[in-house]
């Protein structure tokens, strides 16, 4: 149970700064801010389905790629001069469900293996 409400904890903290979309779109029509909202959360959406089909180790590995690609996002976008700069909101989402997700779930996995620790509850 510890293990349930850290992971919710942590992917809490994690989806904390992609809120800054809502700053950054701010001039945008509502549906837009909040639909590319939810395509910045949507990489958070399958750690937590990971972590609920029990695939603990991948649901941490993804949610930790995942969270460190997304912070390092909202700080080049928000601190960035550019005009273009925004459009890494709409960009990252991919990068990470197509790159960065995969790659930490399956260092996950290998971590798990190698210490010989489930790969699922």
């Amino acid at each position: 149970m510890i293990e349930v409400r850290r992971f919710y904890i942590v992917t809490l903290s994690a989806v904390l700064p992609q809120l800054a979309v809502v700053y950054v779109y701010s001039a945008a029509p509502p549906m837009f801010i909040v639909l590319i909202l939810l395509w910045n959360l949507a990489p958070f959406v399958i750690a937590i389905i990971l972590f609920a089909a029990g695939a603990r180790a991948a649901s941490w590995g993804w949610l930790i790629a995942v969270a460190l690609w997304g912070c390092w996002e909202v700080v080049t976008v928000v601190s960035s001069e550019r005009s273009t700069a925004a459009l890494g909101f709409m960009w990252a989402p991919v990068w990470s469900l197509t790159l960065v997700g995969p790659l930490g779930a399956g260092i996950g996995i290998l971590r798990a293996k190698r210490q010989g620790n489930s790969i699922s509850s």
